[in-house]
This record gives structure tokens, C-alpha cells and sequence, in this order.
């Protein structure tokens, strides 16, 4: 393997800051835009904000701050749902496998549709609804690899 060129570091520096940027300027704005969609839901969220900073908006924001922040971890995690910022995700498989009633041969690259797992009304009551509320209900778990916000490893870990 040859050593990288410098326009080639450039490019992949380049790529991981815009893939950043990128994505989470867009998370923010659909919050924004479901913010202003459902005022309930912003009225719940501030009123969460004003109990863990207690009016003191001026401090720094701690470790358990961020723990306790639990309304609006459902609200990123429900836009993250609604408008995934990884659509699909690309894999190899390494043996054969039956997918949807066919069989592949190992090596065959197949693309996993997380918008349409994420929309998936065997996963998700109300797939279309904004419902930040379903990850605060007692018991709720997603069901297995049915929340893929960020893609995953080959390996199934959560990246």
C-alpha cells in the first residue's frame, strides 16, 4: 500500500469536516422546525430545561446535566427517527444468507434501509407521528437494530 498524497489527506479531512457540519446542522434544524411545529412539546422541553438549570442559564452544562436532560434526549432521538442522518448503510456479506424469502452468495454488497426501518409500523407505532413521549414511556426498548441513528460498525456497535 502506498503512502497517501497530500490532496488525498486534504480530501479526507475535508469529508469528515463537512460530514459533521453537515449533519448536525440538519438535526438541528428539524428540531427547530418540530419545535415550532409542536408547541407542547417545546413548552415540555423548556420546562425540563428550567428544572435542571434552575433559571441559572449562564453556567456551564455538566456531565449530569446531560444525564438528566431526558425530554430533550427523546426529542433528538425522535428527530433522529423521523430524519435519519444516515439513510442506509452498505455491507458485504461475509457467508450466504436468506434475505427476504432470496438467497445471496457470500460477498454480495446489499444496502440496509434505515429510513424505511425507522418508518417501519412493525417497529414503531405511528412510524409517521413526532412522538417524542414513545421513549419515555415505562418499558419502552426499541425493538433490535429497529433505531440505527448513526449507523453501525460491521459488527453491530453503534458508531
Amino acid at each position: 500500500m502506498r503512502p497517501m498524497t497530500d490532496i488525498e489527506i486534504r480530501g479526507i479531512i475535508f469529508d469528515g469536516i463537512v460530514a459533521g457540519t453537515d449533519t448536525t446542522a440538519n438535526t438541528i434544524s428539524y428540531i427547530i422546525y418540530y419545535l415550532a411545529h409542536n408547541p407542547d412539546v417545546k413548552k415540555k422541553m423548556l420546562d425540563e430545561i428550567d428544572r435542571i438549570f434552575q433559571g441559572d442559564k449562564t453556567r456551564p452544562i455538566t456531565e449530569n446535566d446531560l444525564n438528566n436532560l431526558k425530554y430533550c434526549e427523546a426529542i433528538a432521538k425522535e428527530v433522529s427517527r423521523i430524519f435519519s442522518v444516515v439513510n442506509s448503510l452498505p455491507r458485504c456479506l461475509e457467508r450466504p444468507e436468506e434475505i427476504a424469502g432470496y438467497q445471496w452468495p457470500a460477498n454480495t454488497h446489499v444496502r440496509i434501509n434505515i429510513d424505511a426501518i425507522h418508518h417501519n409500523s412493525e417497529y414503531w407505532e405511528e412510524p409517521e407521528k413526532f412522538n417524542p413521549d414513545r421513549w419515555l414511556d415505562e418499558g419502552f426498548e426499541p425493538k433490535k437494530n429497529s433505531f440505527i441513528a448513526f449507523g453501525k460498525d460491521s459488527t453491530g456497535v453503534e458508531r
